[in-house]
């Protein structure tokens, strides 16, 4: 537990180098890896979409199939 009178230590500084460039290639991969997480975002939007228009089309055939079988069961 932490007290309030206790003497706590600065936190670290994470500083770049002065003077250090990133190496052209850690700079394309780094691209390259967004550019990835960019399009494996998108396609699993678009399955979610899809998943939800069968949900949708199955939700529907269902009321479908209730609503016969009240009718013939009235009848």
């Amino acid at each position: 537990m932490l007290h309030a009178d206790a003497q706590r230590d600065p936190l670290p500084r994470i500083r770049p180098k002065a003077g250090h460039r990133p190496d052209p290639l850690q700079r394309k991969s780094a691209r390259r890896r967004v550019t990835l997480m960019a399009r494996l975002a998108v396609l699993i939007e678009e399955g979610l979409r899809l998943l939800e228009r069968i949900t949708i089309l199955l939700r529907a055939e269902r009321r479908a199939g209730d609503e016969k079988r009240q009718s013939e069961q009235t009848s």
